[in-house]
């Protein structure tokens, strides 16, 4: 037994019947459970309660077992004075409370099939389709609403404060979207050595060079770790002579090689492929600040996919390869485009409004979610056949729910987990 779930019992009433006794036989009324409180104290803040004939406000304090009361020496802590319930799952102790602190015993009163569903709700593996997941259809309109909601804008805050921290180290938005896009252009594998890449390179060292690509490519590769030194082949030793120039002159500092991962993953998306594509990016477009924060969809669509590669990476994946017939298209993918719009642009928008106290950046970004189409991984196949996911809203609420909630068994903050229990406090058992 956990005391989370007591509370949760509390709070929501999940008793049998309302006709509760106390450990001593007098009869008990919960007029109001009380606010729950998160801080130091009792669990319960002026709740109000009907004893006998006698009508009492206060704490209520919530333990498994009595001696628990004991055991965190609440008897010497001021802040547990005003307790006049002492809820607890088992009576462990001889007598009454030696308090005098009237006691509930929570476990005459709860339906069992409340602790089997919690059980069952905790227990599933993780990693697999959530239990609850055919519940979704039972939910009503109005709390699925709520629910992707919740979700939606909790995984946003949550990127959001990742590039706030970004700003606050750097205090350049320039910066931070030169970073954040990096990020993301990593695809998932590749993502933080993109952006330990772009915090080595600033992206204004970058921009001096803006109208030569071969330079900027030779400063990306070169600080990547991946430019074989001193060379393999004319293409490969011209970038290692050009950056050991920028290097001496800079001083930079430059990755291991070992930061990047291949395996398990195609071609085209290949960190040094990628590169190629971001280089040619970087050479492309300034004011990345601006370009995330006000260019509607069509103009970042048009953007990015425009994106090409320098003559020697339309033949190549990798340094040295020989040249192979392009199998697929050396400019960037629809699916990439989806990508880079929702895990670059969109929480930008959301932690610029943050920043700025504006709403209307945070509802540009949930729009630009809304138009995207929903994505198709691991995730979102969990809950397939119970949830069809309209639109990349719907998508990251359900990726944010599965890992803020589903993954650390958070079932009692969930609206599905609510659902589950209150329809099994209700059932007979």
């Amino acid at each position: 037994m956990q005391e989370s779930l007591l509370h949760h019992i509390w709070h929501h009433r999940y008793f049998r019947s309302p006709a509760l006794f106390l450990v001593d036989g007098r009869p008990l009324h919960v007029l109001h459970v009380g606010t729950h409180n998160p801080h130091q104290g009792a669990d319960f803040k002026q709740a109000r309660l009907q004893i006998g004939d006698t009508q009492v406000e206060g704490d209520v304090e919530i333990h498994v077992c009595t001696s628990d009361w004991f055991k965190h020496q609440h008897h010497q802590q001021a802040h547990y004075q005003q307790v006049v319930l002492h809820v607890v799952w088992q009576h462990d102790l001889d007598g009454l409370h030696t308090e005098g602190i009237p006691i509930l015993e929570l476990r005459h009163y709860v339906n069992p099939q409340v602790l089997n569903t919690y059980r069952q709700l905790v227990l599933s593996p993780i990693h697999q389709r959530p239990l609850c997941a055919p519940q979704w259809q039972a939910l009503g309109r109005l709390h699925k609403i709520d629910l992707l909601e919740k979700a939606v804008m909790r995984r946003m805050e949550e990127k959001a404060q990742r590039i706030l921290q970004e700003y606050a180290q750097c205090g350049l938005w320039e910066e931070v979207a030169y970073r954040m896009l990096a990020y993301a252009w990593g695809l998932g594998q590749n993502a933080e050595a993109f952006l330990k890449l772009s915090r080595l390179t600033p992206l204004k060292m970058l921009q001096k060079h803006r109208n030569s690509q071969q330079a900027i490519e030779a400063i990306l590769f070169g600080q990547s770790g991946l430019l074989p030194l001193p060379g393999t082949d004319d293409y490969s030793r011209t970038l290692a002579q050009e950056y050991a120039f920028y290097k001496h002159k800079f001083s930079l500092q430059s990755l291991s090689a070992t930061e990047w991962k291949f395996l398990r993953m195609r071609p085209s998306n290949f960190p040094t492929f990628r590169l190629a594509q971001w280089a040619y990016f970087l050479s492309m477009h300034d004011l990345l600040h601006n370009l995330l924060l006000y260019s509607p969809m069509e103009e970042l669509q048009k953007t990015f996919t425009t994106v090409q590669v320098s003559d020697y990476w339309k033949a190549r994946y990798r340094f040295g390869d020989q040249r192979t017939k392009r199998a697929t298209p050396t400019s960037i993918g629809r699916q990439m485009v989806y990508t880079l719009l929702i895990n670059a642009v969109v929480p930008y928008r959301v932690a610029y409004g943050l920043h700025n106290g504006n709403k209307s950046y945070i509802q540009s970004a949930m729009d630009l979610l809304q138009a995207l189409p929903p994505e198709n991984n691991r995730i979102t196949r969990f809950w397939s056949g119970f949830i069809e996911p309209q639109s990349a809203y719907d998508s990251q609420a359900l990726i944010g729910q599965y890992k803020q909630a589903c993954l650390k068994k958070e079932c009692l903050s969930c609206v599905i987990g609510n659902h589950l229990l209150r329809k099994s406090a209700r059932s007979s058992s």
